[in-house]
């Protein structure tokens, strides 16, 4: 009896050990983000890999007022995707009618940021979800108590076993899957996109109209030289962006404290970040406190930086003089330059849209 036992005992185990090392289980999806060929592939937390069922349940509770503590403020109240991802109002409108203190910035490409936030004061998008869901100009909710909702709800209940299987909802979670939804919503497929990047060897095989393939004839490689002069030394390029902290010269000799509240660092006095410069047609108002308006305005202050302005990026010091040389005819065609390096495609993509 105890021999055979024993053979029990011994085959339970190997069969309990065929099973977990040998019979696959099915878990969440793998989630590849579509980009082009050109576009390098972002650096993904190992703590938190993209998968299908993440991104739809962070794609549900963006949409969802249920992170605010009244139930009528989400995420794309304040980042619209119509707007690629901003808001046309200059600061946006939070729970019980609290303005935000700053204009929302776009939240595309974030897949390849090191800083978040006008101020910088994170360093990940997962942290990031934290700050206007518990902000009392924004959201003003609790973290457990956002829990507790999802906990609550029989729709959330599913989403999170599929999402995270065998694991407690928590808010941790909503947040990384908010972070894995946001880290997939990307625009490369501007005309700027489809033509500097080779995707044609002819431009007469672009698809685009003529007015385009004109505008690239006689004046696509001056504007492009300006940008990547001028514009790339702080946006780190036009396919990326959002990356550096810099001093713009808003504010003059008295800026806000910008990135220095957030390191302590007299040498980042006034530094914000530096947006992505795509899609810029759909995300006005400009700049972190939303007070220029048009791109016009922004051409304006940069052209006439004040030569007091406290702190001023290097970048724009020894840009100064060539700033102030552009003729009106090459600003006019830095600004059609900037409407090719629109993407209306983003604006209706159904992958972003409400669930």
């Amino acid at each position: 009896m105890k021999s055979r036992m024993l053979q029990i005992s011994f085959a339970l185990v190997l069969s309990l050990l065929i099973y977990a090392f040998v019979v696959p289980t099915k878990g969440p999806t793998p989630y590849i983000i579509p980009l082009p060929s050109h576009v390098p592939y972002p650096e993904i937390p190992a703590d938190n890999p993209l998968t299908v069922e993440g991104v739809l349940l962070g794609r549900h509770l963006f949409y969802d007022p249920i992170l605010s503590i009244d139930g009528t403020i989400s995420c794309s109240s304040c980042h619209k995707q119509e707007f690629a991802f901003s808001d046309t109002a200059r600061f946006s409108v939070g729970v019980g009618g609290n303005r935000s203190k700053r204009n929302s910035m776009s939240l595309v490409n974030l897949a390849w940021g090191r800083r978040f936030f006008w101020d910088g004061r994170v360093g990940s998008l997962e942290e990031l979800v934290h700050h206007p869901v518990t902000d009392a100009f924004e959201m003003g909710e609790d973290t457990n108590r956002v829990a507790e909702k999802l906990r609550n709800s029989a729709k959330y209940r599913d989403l999170f076993a599929r999402a995270f299987p065998k694991q407690k909802i928590t808010f941790r979670l909503a947040a990384y899957s908010i972070a894995q939804f946001m880290r997939t919503i990307v625009s490369f497929n501007s005309p700027m996109d489809v033509f500097v990047n080779g995707m044609y060897t002819r431009l007469d095989d672009t698809p685009y109209d003529e007015t385009f393939k004109q505008f690239a004839r006689e004046h696509l490689e001056e504007t492009h030289g300006l940008v990547s002069e001028i514009c790339s030394q702080c946006h780190g390029g036009y396919l990326y962006g959002g990356v550096f902290m810099r001093n713009n010269g808003l504010g003059g000799k008295t800026p806000e404290e910008g990135f220095k509240s957030t390191s302590g660092l007299l040498t980042d006095l006034g530094k914000f970040k530096a947006p992505v410069i795509r899609n810029l047609s759909y995300t006005y108002p400009y700049m972190h406190d939303g007070s220029l308006r048009t791109l016009e305005e922004v051409m304006d202050h940069y052209q006439f930086l004040s030569e007091e302005a406290e702190n001023l990026a290097p970048e724009l010091k020894n840009a100064r003089e060539r700033l102030r040389n552009i003729t009106p005819e090459q600003k006019q065609h830095l600004l059609q330059m900037l409407e090719y390096m629109n993407d209306p495609g983003l604006l209706t993509n159904p992958a972003y849209s409400k669930p």
